[in-house]
């Protein structure tokens, strides 16, 4: 009858460290920020919370080859949440959410202006990165991370 009681309360013993073992496994993972992500420029691990261009909103609309909005594209970063749609009617692109911040990130990397660029510099990467061209008529809105609102 011991060796019943003994063997019983071995596997009760058991059970409970292995329990306490997986909770802490869990608890880890738990841990990690839910607001963190992997920077694909250079392998970072990076906040959300932090802009990851100069600007929190971009607001392009060209019309060009006779087309109105040939090309549009929207950006918002609010900390903890970023809105995007990307839609390029000559290439047939219509993008939003996670799809368009994809495929706008390889273009706003080319991107080195800030508010103090000259609107000359900011209208020619914006053209150069999105191969629109120089007759184009162009609308452009955007909030640098600063607060500054710039229209072009």
């Amino acid at each position: 009858m011991v060796r019943v009681i003994a063997l019983l309360a071995l596997i009760v013993l058991f059970n409970v460290i292995t329990a306490c073992g997986a909770d802490d496994t869990q608890q880890e993972t738990e841990q990690k920020p839910a607001d963190m992500q992997q920077d694909k420029n250079n392998g970072e691990t990076t906040s959300v919370s932090e802009a990851p261009y100069s600007f929190i909103e971009f607001d392009l609309e060209a019309d060009f080859e006779n087309i109105k909005d040939a090309v549009e594209v929207e950006y918002e970063f609010v900390p903890d949440r970023v809105e995007a749609s990307y839609n390029d009617k000559n290439q047939g692109i219509r993008l939003s959410n996670d799809e368009a911040l994809h495929e706008l990130d390889d273009h706003f990397a080319q991107f080195d202006f800030d508010e103090n660029s000259s609107k000359e510099e900011v209208l020619a990467a914006v053209r150069k990165a999105f191969n629109i061209p120089e007759d184009a008529l162009l609308d452009l809105d955007i909030t640098f991370a600063t607060g500054t609102e710039k229209e072009y």
